[in-house]
């Protein structure tokens, strides 16, 4: 990669479970439609993939807000924390997702990464939230 050395960093178990916190507070916000929650979480430059698209944080917080495919549950499983460089951390994990898509119940089984960046002031924010599909689900 040309010259581009990445410095390893660490991550306190402090910081660790600030960063489940956080995640948690995310899929908390997705099942009440908590748009304020997404304003607050996700970095002004912050993206979410998924298969249905690529969205900044102006789309996630108007997609929360109106509330069309509601989540109604969610576990996340296989979770691990891991330090992306300095001020970076990464969560990455199993999620099952009992949600409504057009009035009718659906589940979903998702492989998800979510990117967290210390921000001087604000703490730790969302920058990047990635779901890839698992085929077959359960």
């Amino acid at each position: 990669m040309g010259g581009v050395t990445v410095q390893p960093g660490t991550l306190s178990e402090e910081t660790k479970a600030q960063l489940l916190r956080l995640e948690d507070e995310m899929w908390a916000a997705n099942r009440r439609g908590d748009a304020e929650a997404f304003r607050r979480l996700v970095a002004e430059d912050g993206i979410a993939v998924a298969a249905f698209g690529v969205f900044a944080k102006d789309a996630i917080v108007a997609q929360a807000a109106e509330n069309l495919n509601p989540v109604r549950q969610s576990k996340l499983e296989d979770v691990r924390v891991l330090a992306g460089g300095t001020g970076c951390g990464i969560v990455t994990y199993r999620a099952e997702i009992d949600a409504e898509h057009a009035g009718r119940p659906v589940h979903l089984s998702v492989y998800a990464t979510t990117v967290w960046r210390r921000q001087h002031g604000d703490g730790w924010m969302a920058v990047l939230h990635q779901q890839t599909p698992i085929q077959g689900g359960r």
